[in-house]
């Protein structure tokens, strides 16, 4: 049971590192104004635009498994603060497409230059596991991740 504990505790320290002051936000705060008080998943909505330029927000939603009415309020977070730019989708207006703006592909930039620095610590770092210890973690996070998908709360 103590392992159990041991590895909840490291979980729930490892989630709490994501917050409005994580070395990552500081970081990406530091190299342009635009990025303050964004949220991660406002950060990687930035990157998906750069890479998948005028997308509907079904796209993102599916792309993120974000619900409808959260992805909603991030988007016009990300459009009130000069990041995206919305068009009518030309196949239905009743739907939108998003792209980003010059700022927002700056920030978006920066947090994919972030992502390459962190990618290549992690990375460094699993080298010290053998191919038996990195399929346990693949397997131990894919458990964790559909647990966390799937979380019901009474």
């Amino acid at each position: 049971m103590a392992i159990f504990q041991e590895i909840l505790q490291k979980y729930n320290h490892l989630l709490a590192l994501d917050d409005d002051d994580d070395q990552e936000k500081v970081w990406l705060r530091a190299k342009d104004d635009n990025a303050h008080n964004l949220s991660t998943s406002h950060f990687h909505i930035l990157s998906y635009l750069l890479a998948q330029p005028n997308v509907s927000a079904k796209q993102i939603s599916n792309e993120f498994n974000i619900l409808p009415g959260t992805l909603s309020k991030r988007l016009a977070l990300l459009v009130k603060r000069g990041l995206v730019i919305t068009q009518a989708d030309l196949k239905d207006a009743r739907y939108k497409r998003y792209s980003l703006t010059k700022s927002g592909t700056q920030v978006a930039r920066f947090h994919e230059e972030l992502l390459r620095q962190k990618n290549a610590q992690l990375t460094k770092a699993l080298r010290s596991f053998d191919q038996d210890e990195l399929q346990t973690i693949t397997r131990f996070l894919t458990t964790v991740t559909k647990a966390e998908e799937n979380m019901h709360y009474k």
